[in-house]
C-alpha cells in the first residue's frame, strides 16, 4: 500500500509541472475574443442573450456568451486572440455546437467553452501563469488543460464525451464535482470515453492508451488535418514530457522510493508518442476517412517546418503493454456490450412506439366506428320521431270542448290528456331573527412566565441525523451557529455552517449528538491553502444514537489566520442504501474587515440548457446585463463569484429577497430596469459590502441612453443589445465616429483593442477616428446619466450581408 501511494506521488510530480502554477505573471489586455479564421460550408451565430441566428464568416469575432453552430460537411478554424504570438487555435468540425461561456483576461487569461454535440481539436498556448485557464465542458465532464493538444467528442445519440490528448496533460473532472482531488489526470497517448452514469471514483478505471480504430471512425477529416498541422507544438510538448520521465527515473536511487518507471517502458513510451501522428493517418487513409493524395501532399508541406519528418512508409505500430493490451480489450468489450444495450433499449423504444402508434391508430378506428354507429343511430332515431309525429298528427282530431271526456262506450276518440295543474306556490315563511347573545367579557389571561432561555443555543437549521450540535469556549459562553450554505453533489450533502468568536479565542469544545440512524462519524481539521498536507484526522468512530462528545479534544484555533476550518463527515444508513454528509464549519475570529468581502465575478443563467447572459463590470462594485426577448419565458439565476467562502451571500431585488436554488439565486424580470443589489456579510452580519447589478430587459435600448448616431458608415446595423454593427468598405483603412447620444448622457470612456492592447481615445466627445485593419473591430463605449451606467459595443465588420 505504501508503494502504491509513493508510486501515485511520483506520477503526479510528472504532471504538477502542467497541472500547477507557473511563477510569471501575465500583464495582458482586459479583453479575449475568438476570430473565424477559417470557414469551410456553413456555420450560423447566436449572438450572447440573442434568439436571432445569421450566418458566420470569415474573420467574424466571437464574444463571450455567443453559440456557434457548425453545418454538416463544414468545419470551422477558430483563433482565440490576445493578439500575441500565444493565441490558442480550435477546430470544430461539422455537426459542432460551442458556447463560449467564458472570454476574458482581466487577472489571467480565462477561457470556457462548452460543447453540446460535435468534435473539436484544441492547441492551447495561453497558459503562462497560475491564474491562466482554459477549459472545456461537455455534458457530462469538464477538462481542464495545461498547454495541450487535445480532441474532444460528444456523440449526438448517446451523449458520451470522448477525450483524447495527444500531447500535454488534462484532468477530467465529472460536471458538477470539480474540486482538487476529483478527477483523473490524461497523460500524451491516453484516451477516456464517460458517459452519464459514470461516478467519478471510477473515471481511472475507463482511461488507457487510446484505440486508433475507434477514433478514426468518429474524427472527420478536418480534424484529422488539423493534428497533422499541430506536429511541431505536440512534438515539442511530448520531448518535454519523456525528459521528465527520465527525470523521475532517477529517483530510484533514492532509498525506499520504487522505480515507477525503468528505461525500457520509457522507450517504448517514446517511440508511440513519436509514431502517434503516423499511426492515426494511416488508420485514417484504410478507413478512407481521408483522401490519401491531398493528406500526403499536406504531410509534405508540414514536413517542411518540423525537425521530425512524418514519413507514412516508416511509421511504427504502437507497441502496448500486456496490460494496456488487456485493458483495451476490457474497455473495448465494454463499449461493445453498452452499444448492443443502447440498441437494445432503442429497439424496444421502437417496438414501444410502434405499439403506441398501434393502438392509437385502433382507438381511432373504434372512435371512428363509434362515431358513425352514433350517427346511424341518431339518424334513425330522427327518423323515427318524424314518422311517430306524423302519425300522431293524423290521427288526433280537433281540440274537444271544455270539460268533454269519453264519448260514451262506443270506442270514439281517446280526448288529449288534460295538462298537469301547475301547483301555487307555497309562500316562504319568514326568518325568525336569530337571537344577538350577549358578548360574555374575554377573560383576561394570566401573564404566563417567560420560559428560561435555553443555554446551548443549535444552528438556525441542523441536517438531517444531527439532533444536537453546541460549540463553547468557556462554561458559560456558547457561540451560535449559522446556516452559510448547502448543495447536493451525487450521494453526497455538502453544507456549510459558520460562527463569530472573539479574537482572544484559542480553543472551543464541540459536543453533538446524532440520530440513531447515524452509523459512523469523522471530524477532520482542515489546514490552511499551500501548506502541501492533506487534512488530519481529528476523531472517527462509529456510533448508535450514542452523542459524540469532543470536550476531551480541544479544538484549537489557527493563532495565525482569522479562521478556522473543520469538515465533520458522517453517513446514515437508509433501507437499500447510504447516504453521505459533510458538513464544513467555518470559525471566524473577530469582525471581518470589508477589504476582504470580495466578489470577483457574476453569471447569469437562463432556461433549461442553462445559456449564459453577457455579464460586463461598470466599476469595481457596478456590473451591467442585457436579457434578450426569449428570457420572458425563463427565471434567471444570478450566481456570485467570490474571492473567497468566507462571507455570507444575500441578493435583494426590489427590497426582497431572492430564493436559493442550487443553480443560483432565481429572479424573475419585469420590462425595464430590474436593479438587483449583491451583499456580502461577514459571519458576525455586523459588517457587509454592496455590488450593484443592473439588468436591462426590453427591446430596444433604454430610452434615457437613446442612441443617434455612432458615426457615419456605408450601413447601420442595431442588432440584439448590447452589440451594434457598423459596416465599412472592405478598402476601409479607419472607421470615422461622431457619437450623438440622448440629452445628459455622458461619454466615461471610449476604448478599442489594438494589437493586443486597450487603446484609450482621448477626447470621445467629439469626433474620432478608430483604426481598422479588415478584421471585426470592437469598439466600446462606457456612459453615464444621472447615477445609472451602461456599456455598448459596436462591432466594425465589412459584411453587411451576413449580419443583415
Amino acid at each position: 500500500m505504501r508503494k502504491m501511494t509513493i508510486r501515485l506521488m511520483v506520477l503526479l510530480l510528472i504532471a504538477l509541472p502542467l497541472l500547477g502554477g507557473f511563477a510569471n505573471k501575465s500583464s495582458a489586455a482586459t479583453s479575449r475574443v475568438a476570430i473565424i479564421k477559417e470557414l469551410k460550408g456553413k456555420a450560423t451565430v447566436k449572438k450572447a442573450g440573442g434568439t436571432k441566428e445569421f450566418t458566420a464568416f470569415a474573420k467574424m469575432s466571437l464574444n463571450e456568451g455567443d453559440i456557434l453552430a457548425v453545418g454538416a460537411e463544414s468545419s470551422a478554424v477558430l483563433q482565440f486572440s490576445n493578439g500575441t504570438s500565444t493565441d490558442d487555435q480550435m477546430t470544430a468540425s461539422e455537426n459542432t455546437t460551442l458556447t463560449f461561456s467564458k472570454l476574458s483576461n482581466s487577472k489571467g487569461t480565462v477561457t470556457k467553452v462548452s460543447m453540446l454535440k460535435g468534435t473539436v481539436w484544441s492547441t492551447v498556448k495561453s497558459i503562462t501563469n497560475s491564474e491562466d485557464e482554459f477549459t472545456l465542458e461537455t455534458p457530462t465532464a469538464i477538462m481542464g488543460v495545461r498547454g495541450t493538444n487535445l480532441l474532444i467528442g460528444v456523440d449526438p445519440v448517446t451523449g458520451e464525451s470522448r477525450f483524447f490528448i495527444v500531447s500535454g496533460v488534462g484532468n477530467v473532472d465529472k460536471k458538477g464535482e470539480e474540486g482538487p482531488g476529483n478527477g483523473t489526470i490524461l497523460f500524451p497517448g491516453q484516451s477516456i470515453n464517460l458517459d452519464q452514469e459514470l461516478e467519478a471514483g471510477e473515471y481511472d478505471d475507463h482511461k488507457n492508451i487510446v484505440n486508433l480504430g475507434d477514433l478514426v471512425s468518429s474524427t472527420s477529416n478536418a480534424i484529422i488535418e488539423a493534428i497533422i498541422a499541430s506536429k511541431a507544438a505536440i512534438d515539442k510538448e511530448n520531448e518535454e514530457y519523456i525528459a521528465r520521465l527520465k527525470e523521475q527515473n532517477e529517483l530510484s536511487n533514492v532509498p525506499n522510493l520504487p522505480n515507477i518507471l525503468n528505461q525500457a517502458e520509457i522507450d517504448r513510451i517514446k517511440q508511440n508518442l513519436e509514431n502517434l501522428i503516423g499511426n492515426i493517418v494511416k488508420e485514417a487513409i484504410k478507413q478512407n476517412k481521408v483522401d490519401e493524395t491531398a493528406i500526403k501532399d499536406l504531410i509534405d508541406q508540414i514536413n517542411k517546418q518540423v525537425n521530425k519528418k512524418l514519413d507514412l512508409d516508416n511509421v511504427k505500430p504502437l507497441e502496448l503493454s500486456a496490460q494496456e493490451k488487456e485493458k483495451q480489450a476490457e474497455l473495448k468489450a465494454l463499449q461493445e456490450a453498452k452499444k448492443k444495450q443502447q440498441e437494445a433499449e432503442k429497439k424496444k423504444q421502437e417496438e414501444l412506439q410502434k405499439q403506441k402508434e398501434d393502438l392509437l391508430k385502433k382507438l381511432q378506428e373504434q372512435l371512428e366506428k363509434q362515431k358513425a354507429e352514433k350517427q346511424k343511430a341518431e339518424e334513425a332515431a330522427r327518423k323515427k320521431a318524424e314518422e311517430q309525429l306524423k302519425l300522431g298528427q293524423e290521427a288526433t282530431p280537433s281540440t274537444p270542448p271544455s270539460g268533454s271526456g269519453n264519448s260514451g262506450s262506443g270506442g270514439g276518440p281517446v280526448s288529449s290528456p288534460s295538462p298537469e295543474p301547475s301547483p301555487s306556490p307555497s309562500p316562504s315563511p319568514s326568518p325568525s331573527p336569530e337571537p344577538s347573545p350577549s358578548p360574555s367579557p374575554e377573560p383576561s389571561p394570566s401573564p404566563s412566565p417567560e420560559p428560561s432561555p435555553s443555554p446551548e443555543p443549535i444552528p438556525e437549521e441542523l441536517p438531517e441525523g444531527v439532533t444536537n450540535w453546541t460549540l463553547t469556549d468557556s462554561p458559560q459562553s456558547y457561540a451560535i451557529i449559522n446556516k452559510k450554505d448547502e448543495k447536493i453533489v451525487a450521494d453526497m450533502l455538502y453544507y456549510q455552517y459558520a460562527t463569530v468568536v472573539s479574537d482572544s479565542t484559542t480553543s472551543l469544545f464541540m459536543d453533538m449528538s446524532f440520530s440513531d440512524k447515524v452509523n459512523h462519524v469523522a471530524v477532520y481539521g482542515v489546514r490552511g491553502e499551500g501548506e502541501g498536507e492533506s487534512s488530519p484526522l481529528i476523531l472517527e468512530k462509529d456510533i448508535s444514537g450514542a452523542p459524540i462528545s469532543l470536550s476531551d479534544h480541544l479544538i484549537k484555533l489557527n493563532e495565525l489566520e482569522r479562521y478556522t476550518r473543520f469538515n465533520i463527515n458522517y453517513s446514515i444508513d437508509e433501507i437499500d442504501h447510504e447516504k453521505y454528509y459533510s458538513l464544513t464549519l467555518i470559525i471566524q475570529k473577530g469582525q471581518l474587515d470589508v477589504e476582504s468581502m470580495i466578489m470577483n465575478d457574476v453569471e447569469i443563467k437562463y432556461s433549461e440548457d442553462m445559456y449564459s447572459i453577457d455579464t460586463r463590470k461598470l466599476s469595481e462594485n457596478e456590473y451591467l446585463a442585457f436579457a434578450g426577448r426569449e428570457t420572458s419565458e425563463y427565471d434567471l439565476y444570478v450566481k456570485p463569484t467570490l474571492d473567497n467562502d468566507f462571507t455570507i451571500v444575500e441578493v435583494i431585488l426590489l427590497s426582497e429577497g431572492l430564493s436559493k436554488t442550487t443553480l443560483g439565486y432565481r429572479i424573475e424580470l419585469r420590462e425595464g430596469w430590474n436593479d438587483v443589489t449583491i451583499r456580502l456579510w461577514d459571519f458576525s452580519k455586523k459588517n457587509h459590502v454592496d455590488y450593484k447589478l443592473s439588468i436591462w430587459k426590453g427591446d430596444a435600448e433604454p430610452p434615457e441612453f437613446a442612441i443617434s448616431s455612432f458615426g457615419a458608415f456605408d450601413r447601420f446595423f442595431i442588432k440584439e443589445l448590447p452589440s451594434w454593427f457598423a459596416v465599412v468598405t472592405e478598402e476601409a483603412t479607419a472607421a470615422n465616429f461622431t457619437p450623438i447620444f440622448a440629452e445628459g448622457v455622458e461619454i466615461l470612456t471610449v476604448e478599442y483593442m489594438n494589437d493586443g492592447q486597450t487603446v484609450e481615445v482621448s477626447n470621445p466627445s467629439e469626433p474620432f477616428v478608430i483604426p481598422f485593419n479588415g478584421s471585426d473591430r470592437v469598439v466600446t463605449f462606457f456612459l453615464q446619466t444621472g447615477d445609472r451606467k451602461i456599456i455598448y459595443d459596436v462591432i466594425v465588420t465589412t459584411t453587411p450581408t451576413n449580419i443583415g
